[in-house]
């Protein structure tokens, strides 16, 4: 049971947090606040400049929201393209994978320890032969 919450404890951070990726919307601002509901917004102005928008909201022509906690809004027409989070699925599988392999890498080696400092060796007792005459 202990090595399950271990393997929990690894895993569920990994697949919470890793392997999120910023996906394109090929909508508009307005539809992707009013479809999706995003906390927040990767935006691309008409300047090159990308800028995270938390609690992003649409009114009229402006886009509005939190940028580093601090209220902001922004022209829609300065607005060149959005994207929102997303889980990025072939790089958290992978991830996982790697860590579950790593995991029974060091659990077999731990393993492979236990048995060779156990009385009987890792492949059992030898026959005990007397040391020859000279050797101590």
């Amino acid at each position: 049971m202990r090595i399950r919450r271990v393997v929990a404890g690894v895993l569920l951070p990994v697949y919470l947090s890793g392997c999120a990726t910023w996906k394109t919307q090929q909508v508009s601002p307005q539809q992707v606040v009013s479809q999706e509901q995003p906390d927040r917004m990767l935006v691309t102005l008409s300047s090159g400049e990308e800028i995270v928008v938390d609690q992003p909201r649409v009114s009229a022509d402006t886009l509005s929201g939190l940028r580093d906690g601090v209220p902001m809004e922004i022209p829609l027409a300065e607005v060149t393209g959005v994207a929102t989070r997303g889980v990025h699925a072939a790089k958290t599988t992978g991830l996982m994978v790697g860590v579950v392999l790593g995991l029974a890498v060091v659990a077999g080696t731990a393993l492979l320890c236990a048995l060779a400092a156990s009385d009987g060796g890792l492949f059992g007792a030898s026959p005990s032969t007397p040391n020859p005459p000279g050797y101590y």
